[in-house]
């Protein structure tokens, strides 16, 4: 049997996007590298044509406008999934629970999660087969029971038992579901 005492912090929020995979991570990275390049092309465009005091060829300045455009909303999306959403989630937490601990026991059979505050109170059993997806970061436990809903536990958090144990209990129980 493993426990663990969880309070959950925007840490855990932003861990939430390892379920995601690489997937998401390429489209930050690739889309960070396109703004980044567009950027320096715009600029350094405008800047040569000050030097040569020339002006624009036709039509450039259309496709500065528009690359400058598509930089913005490239810009705009990582800024909305890597920031904006983990923050609003962690927000809507915050207010509802506060710094409200949440109780964690795994054992061979599933998985109990207790929370208790003022005005609150909760006791929620699941077995393993009801997760579509687990994963094992350096830090964390990611389960997630649907796209919507993810548990987060962090290996320093556990009270009782190891991250060992814990990683052994989801292989055996989750299976190919577990990525560890």
């Amino acid at each position: 049997m493993v426990k663990a005492r969880v309070v959950y912090t925007m840490k855990h929020m932003r861990s939430i996007f390892r379920l995601k995979g690489i997937g998401l991570l390429l489209f930050f990275i690739l889309g960070s590298l396109f703004a980044v390049g567009d950027l320096l092309f715009v600029a350094g465009l405008s800047f040569l044509c000050l030097l040569t005091r020339g002006s624009l060829p036709d039509g450039t300045l259309s496709s500065i406008i528009f690359m400058t455009a598509l930089t913005v909303i490239v810009l705009y999306i990582d800024l909305w999934v890597f920031v904006l959403v983990p923050k609003n989630n962690y927000d809507k937490y915050k207010r509802k629970y506060g710094d409200m601990p949440i109780f964690y026991e795994f054992s061979e059979t599933g998985m109990t999660v207790d929370a208790k505050a003022e005005g609150f109170e909760e006791h929620v059993r699941f077995a393993y087969d009801k997760f579509d997806k687990a994963v094992e970061t350096k830090e964390f436990f990611i389960l997630s029971e649907n796209s919507a809903t993810a548990y987060i536990i962090g290996k320093n958090e556990i009270t009782e038992g190891t991250a060992e144990q814990l990683r052994a209990l989801f292989k055996n129980n989750i299976g190919n579901k577990f990525k560890g």
